[in-house]
């Protein structure tokens, strides 16, 4: 079903034909995936931006309580401020 959505705007969804990868979330990702290799990480609240509008939402492992919520809340936060600097 989701290959027949155009858009929620109506607009065509572009794709770029040839994506690059964003070394900041490469590196990122990687230091965490090591983390979670040792034990050291082990929970995870994640959102995932694809190309064309998609999404992922992750949440596995010890993420729930007081202080995964409090951190969602900063994030949440700066992400607004971020989309109001934008307007």
């Amino acid at each position: 079903m989701s290959d027949k959505v155009i858009s929620l705007r109506g607009g065509p969804v572009e794709q770029p034909e040839n994506p690059e990868p964003v070394a900041e979330v490469v590196s990122a990702l990687e230091h965490l995936l090591e983390a979670a290799r040792t034990g050291d990480v082990d929970g995870i609240a994640l959102i995932a931006t694809h190309q064309g509008d998609r999404y992922t939402k992750i949440m596995l492992g010890s993420v729930v309580g007081p202080t995964a919520l409090g951190m969602l809340t900063i994030l949440k936060t700066e992400m607004i401020v971020e989309l109001c600097e934008d307007d």
